[in-house]
This record gives structure tokens, C-alpha cells and sequence, in this order.
């Protein structure tokens, strides 16, 4: 096809989703505004709390992971010298602490969140560009349960988080804190677009509903074709 652009998209379930992926923004999703009002909260709250409720349910998967952990981000142990900080590009030697940034490699996106170690001190002077956010703590990185209680309270002091008034019991972000902080006004012209948007999103989507009541799947065909719009390929596409 001359639209195709090279990139082929892979499917997953909601939750198998976050456990390869970590979004700093739910800008990044495309289509993102084409979902329903309640999908779309969903995703940002998820976001805006650093996917800390990604693990529930899910056992304590490598020993170390608890419920409010970080998908995007591990300490450790290093297993041996072999591994590079990536930024100082230094040998991190064994046995000495290191913290991963997991990111997907663009040229092999199959392999999902690789790890990208760093030093401690190099990880906490970079903590803002890796995406680890003033409102994150160290306790929430998995992993952090398997430190020696010494190490414990060394990442604690490197990556603190800003405010205690964002966590709730265990060190879990509160991801409604930092809306709370907004001045008055900002908060005020943001609930005015938020429910604009609100408003709008339901509108479609009671549309939408209403066509699927009370047409066929060929019926939407009809209609499609008579408004010279592009007849996606699936019924499920269509419906």
C-alpha cells in the first residue's frame, strides 16, 4: 500500500500491555482520543501513577516486585563487571547497585522492555530525562525489597520523592496529587476543556451505540459509502 508506513502494530491485552511498555504521556497512544471517556481516564490515571497498580494481582513475580512497583524501572545487584552504565558509559562493577530504566528497542520492538542500567548517582542525576517522576520513590523501583537494609536507605536519600503528601500507605503514589497542586485558575480552565471533552467523547460514543442498535454491519456499510468515507476492512472494524 502508498500509506504504509513501515510500522506494523502489535497487539495486547490492556494489562499484558503495561508489563512491555512504560508511557510518560498518554499522547504517545495513538487513537487515543477515539476511545471511551472512561478508557481514556483509565489510561492516564495508570500513567500518572508510574503503572504502580500494574503488578495487582499478579503474585510476586521475580521476588522483588510488590504491588505499587514501577514497571519501568529495577535495582539490583550487579551479577558481574560486564554490564555498561549507560551514562557514563563505565563498567559497573559487580556486586555494586545498579538501577534499570527499561525501554523498547525501536530496531526490536518484539523483545519488549529491555533493561538500560546505570550507576545509582548516575541514575538520580538523570532521574528527570529517564522519565522517573518527582512524585516516584525509591521503594516503589522493583527489586527494592531485596537490598540490604543499608542500600535501602541509600536509594531512598539518591531518589527521593518531593512531596509526601503524594503517597498514600506503602509509599504508592496518590495520582491525583499533582492536579491538586495547580493554581486555581489553570484547574478551572482545565475542568472547562476536561468536561468539553467529556461531553463530546460520550456524544460519539452514544452515536456509535445507537447506529450498532439498530443497524447491520452492512447497513453501516451503506452508510459509510453514501457519506464517501473509507469502509475499514473486519466487521468488528465496522460495528
Amino acid at each position: 500500500s502508498p500509506m504504509f508506513d513501515g510500522k506494523v502494530p502489535h497487539w495486547h491485552h490492556y494489562s499484558c500491555f503495561w508489563k512491555r511498555v512504560q508511557l510518560l504521556s498518554h499522547a504517545d497512544l495513538d487513537g487515543f482520543s477515539e476511545l471511551r471517556w472512561e478508557d481514556q481516564e483509565k489510561i492516564k490515571k495508570h500513567i500518572e501513577s508510574g503503572g504502580a497498580a500494574a503488578g495487582k494481582g499478579g503474585g510476586q513475580e521475580g521476588g522483588g516486585k510488590r504491588e505499587n512497583s514501577l514497571n519501568g524501572f529495577a535495582a539490583e545487584y550487579a551479577k558481574s563487571n560486564r554490564s555498561t552504565c549507560k551514562g557514563c558509559e563505565q563498567k559497573i562493577e559487580k556486586g555494586q547497585i545498579r538501577i534499570s530504566k527499561k525501554m523498547v528497542l525501536a530496531e526490536k520492538p518484539q523483545l519488549g522492555m529491555i533493561d538500560n542500567w546505570y550507576h545509582l548517582a548516575c541514575f538520580s542525576s538523570r532521574r528527570t530525562d529517564l522519565g522517573f517522576l518527582p512524585t516516584f520513590n525509591a521503594s516503589q523501583i522493583q527489586g527494592f525489597e531485596l537490598l540490604k537494609a543499608e542500600d535501602k536507605e541509600t536509594l531512598k536519600k539518591q531518589l527521593p520523592s518531593v512531596k509526601n503528601e503524594g503517597k498514600r500507605k506503602g509509599g504508592e503514589v496518590d495520582a491525583n496529587v499533582i492536579s491538586k497542586k495547580r493554581p486555581k485558575k489553570e484547574k478551572e480552565k482545565l475542568s472547562k476543556q476536561e468536561k468539553l471533552l467529556k461531553d463530546q467523547t460520550e456524544l460519539i460514543w452514544n452515536i456509535k451505540d445507537e447506529l450498532k442498535r439498530a443497524c447491520s454491519t452492512n447497513d453501516l456499510k451503506e452508510l459509510l459509502i453514501a457519506n464517501k468515507q473509507e469502509v475499514p476492512s473486519g466487521e468488528a472494524a465496522v460495528s
